[in-house]
């Protein structure tokens, strides 16, 4: 079955949400705490709501389970995941770590996902068995097997910044807290 039409429903829903999300970006939203202590924003409300409208306009017999304006038809063999903006907490701290994520799952299974990133104008895509593609080019994932091959860039890094500090830290033996603190320190990362 192709997903072409489900497909062309998420990204213009990704694209929906992105302007909403845009518009209220580092603009000192109100922020009220959920059941489960994470902060929600009117921008996580209004840009699930304009995902909400786009998909189900479309395919108005789907279920959808929104993480902020609810479920609705669970029972469908077709179901709408939607996380309007996952890392709420980067986002009301200005910090463009954040994106939007749509899923649908068909009969249990995961068939198709979007995620936007709309800080970064970026746009990521995959259907099962069609690949993956990131504002249009196709995307893979990488040859390399060593974890240790692509550190490098980020401890070389760290190291040039601050160099006394690493050589002690490391000879008491590795932390990865370490690095985030020093990057805290120093303003080149937020918390």
């Amino acid at each position: 079955m192709s997903l072409a039409a489900e497909l062309a429903a998420a990204l213009d829903a990704a694209r929906a949400a992105a302007t909403v999300i845009n518009a209220l970006y580092r603009r000192n939203l109100a922020i009220t705490t959920k059941a489960d202590r994470s902060p929600v924003t009117e921008a996580d409300v209004r840009s699930e709501e304009a995902i909400r409208d786009v998909l189900m306009r479309r395919f108005p017999a789907y279920g959808f389970y929104g993480e902020e304006t609810g479920r609705s038809a669970m029972g469908a063999e077709s179901i709408w995941l939607v996380d309007p903006i996952d890392g709420t907490k980067s986002f009301v701290r200005d910090c463009p770590f954040f994106s939007t994520q749509i899923a649908l799952l068909r009969a249990g299974e995961l068939v198709l996902g979007v995620s936007s990133a709309p800080a970064y104008g970026e746009l990521a895509w995959a259907t099962r068995g069609e690949g993956a593609f990131l504002d249009g080019e196709r995307i893979r994932v990488s040859t390399t097997r060593a974890l240790e091959a692509h550190l490098g860039a980020v401890f070389a890094d760290v190291v040039s910044a601050f160099p006394g500090r690493v050589r002690a830290a490391l000879s008491g033996g590795f932390d990865s807290r370490l690095i985030v603190r020093m990057r805290q320190e120093e303003g080149l990362s937020y918390g």
